[in-house]
């Protein structure tokens, strides 16, 4: 039997929750005991109606269908028991943790939270950047997203990222086609 990872459990949920407001929303493992057979528990912070009603359906529904998950990989501990966190902003940006290249999306612009790559500064170490940009397909690596006529040539050390899909453009506008964008 295949369980899902509980990072990928928790993109899902979190999709599903689409809470609103600020909001801390955390997977954390548990043992299987014999009234239950799940390994895992959900909460999140405050809700909103129509958030807690989503959240009522998708405990439901996803108890159903993932009654285990596989925490490997989780280093995160609350106690003695692995967790999964995200913190919703007010702007409903979720921000992930970067775990791997291929766990970050690379089929579009990402809102990353960055450090740049290359010879490491010590006293740069606490310093970040907030910047629109993608998987690089030709560089294999992500970059900001820069103008067409600019040859971009570091690659971004990124550290959490978040969909920008959710963003209204206000006015409606075309973003530009970016040569590379996987």
């Amino acid at each position: 039997m295949t369980f899902k990872s509980a990072d990928d459990f928790m993109e899902e949920f979190v999709l599903r929750l689409r809470p609103l407001k600020t909001t801390a929303v955390v997977v954390r493992e548990d043992k299987a005991r014999p009234e239950h057979d799940f390994n895992w528990v959900a909460s999140t912070g405050p809700l909103s109606p129509d958030a807690k009603c989503r959240y009522e359906d998708a405990i439901i529904d996803m108890r159903q269908r993932y009654p285990r998950l596989n925490w490997e990989g989780i280093s995160e501990r609350d106690g003695d028991w692995r967790v999964v966190q995200r913190w919703v902003s007010d702007d409903s940006l979720v921000w992930n943790k970067f775990l791997s290249d291929d766990r970050t999306p690379k089929d579009r612009r990402l809102l990353l939270i960055t450090q740049p790559s290359g010879t490491f500064d010590i006293g740069q170490k606490d310093i970040y950047d907030v910047v629109v940009g993608h998987w690089d397909k030709y560089r294999g690596g992500f970059s900001i997203a820069e103008e067409p006529n600019i040859t971009v040539t570091t690659s971004l050390k990124v550290l959490y990222w978040a969909d920008m899909l959710e963003l209204p453009l206000t006015p409606p506008m075309k973003l530009r086609d970016i040569p590379g964008l996987a």
